[in-house]
């Protein structure tokens, strides 16, 4: 039978028939041999970025999807900003597989380019997109060994350590439906399905509603045999003492920003990525590293108006007493949330609470509601715990700015 023949064949199984066999035929086996010995992490280092960043770049060479020509890495300006995240699974010094998040803040998402996902946008909370899965040609098997593990890791990651609300993706037609099946992905309807980076390849958009993602794996997922049972796998890792997470004194939902080295060395030297971004985009980069902060609108649903630098957290507070909100982003004078919709506010009404800052520390606060778009709201500091404030502030500076990047002159002049 023809490979033709057998694609249409499978195109005539209804899809709920289809998803259950694809969920039915999963099997990954636990770690064992070498595979033991593969550590799944952020990428920090130089030398673990760039091999990140070529191992996307030749893989999607020999795919033909659409890469810069002039750079043998494959770079972006989302890399630039410490709200974009490189997951690898590095065996001994290699890096064998990669996948990235990139945080829907300063240049918005790439999917962008493909199809509007303001529904997604308007849902309120944290959106991030998957980008650049890809593994080494050695390292592939039947049962993805290294790729789930990975995007395991990665998912994790971006729900408990970021507090990604919504994931975002494009993929390949073949890739929406495994994304559908395996992980409960939902389809975001789009009028084209041509995405620019696939070189006229079908392409699809899907989103993933991380709270929902516990229920589709335990109502989904039924045997009792674990290397087929996505709920017992991603709760009950068998990796889990594979992974590496650098502990923080606070939630914080981003990562150091690049030393001058860094970001001299894949930016000017290895790409020209800082000459061909506009002026808007340079603002943005000058906001994160410099912080000069200049009123501009963003691709995002926020516009920057702040004065103060903001840092992206994964907190909750309590307010009137009884609510839980989640809070988004804290700077000095205020905090960004995701309002419950039981709470009735209107535009400069006063409200009052507490932001766990950790398991430890709770910063007591009252503040007056500046602006509501569907469920996300800016609140104004009009009280606050001054020494809570500061000491936060004072760690958050010193996490994203362990590299010294303040002494790049890049962007400074």
């Amino acid at each position: 039978m023809s490979t033709e023949l057998k694609n249409y064949l499978v195109e005539l199984i209804p899809n709920f028939i289809k998803y259950k066999i694809m969920r039915s035929l999963v099997y990954v086996p636990m770690p064992k041999g070498k595979y033991l010995d593969v550590k799944y992490k952020i990428a920090e280092t130089k030398e673990e970025k760039e091999q990140a960043y070529r191992l996307v770049q030749d893989n999607y060479k020999k795919v033909g999807i659409r890469v810069r020509e002039n750079s043998d890495l494959n770079l972006n300006k989302y890399y630039l900003l410490p709200t974009t995240t490189v997951f690898i699974a590095k065996y001994k010094d290699e890096v064998v597989a990669t996948v990235s998040q990139i945080m829907d803040v300063g240049f918005g998402l790439p999917i962008d380019s493909f199809t509007n996902i303001q529904s997604i946008r308007g849902k309120g909370g944290r959106v991030s997109e998957f980008s650049s899965l890809t593994v080494k040609r050695e390292w592939r098997s039947k049962h993805h060994d290294i790729y789930i593990p990975l995007v395991f890791f990665a998912v994790n990651y971006c729900y408990e350590e970021l507090g990604v609300d919504y994931l975002v993706s494009v993929t390949n037609m073949k890739g929406g439906v495994f994304l559908k099946a395996l992980f409960g992905f939902e389809k975001i309807k789009t009028s084209s399905t041509e995405y620019m980076n696939a070189q006229g390849k079908k392409s699809c958009a899907q989103f993933l509603d991380m709270k929902g993602l516990k229920n589709f794996f335990k109502v989904k997922y039924k045997s009792h045999i674990r290397e087929k049972n996505f709920y017992e796998l991603f709760y009950r890792s068998p990796w889990k003492n594979q992974w590496i997470i650098n502990d923080k004194k606070y939630p914080l939902a981003y990562e150091p920003s690049l030393s001058k080295e860094d970001f001299e060395y894949f930016f000017l030297f290895k790409s020209n990525l800082l000459e061909q971004m506009s002026e808007k985009e340079s603002c943005v980069i000058k906001n994160f590293y410099f912080k000069n902060y200049t009123d501009f609108s963003l691709a995002t649903v926020e516009s920057n108006t702040r004065k103060e630098p903001r840092y992206l957290v994964k907190m909750n507070a309590k307010v009137e007493s009884s609510f839980y909100i989640k809070v988004l982003d804290i700077s000095k004078d205020g905090l960004q949330v995701v309002l419950d919709k039981k709470l009735n506010f209107s535009n400069n009404d006063e409200i009052s609470g507490v932001i766990y800052l950790n398991d430890l520390e709770h910063l007591s606060f009252t503040a007056k509601i500046e602006w509501q778009r569907n469920n996300l709201a800016g609140l104004c500091f009009i009280t606050k715990e001054e020494d809570k404030i500061i000491k936060f502030i004072d760690y958050a500076d010193w996490y994203g700015n362990q590299y010294n990047r303040q002494d790049n002159e890049v962007l400074a002049a």
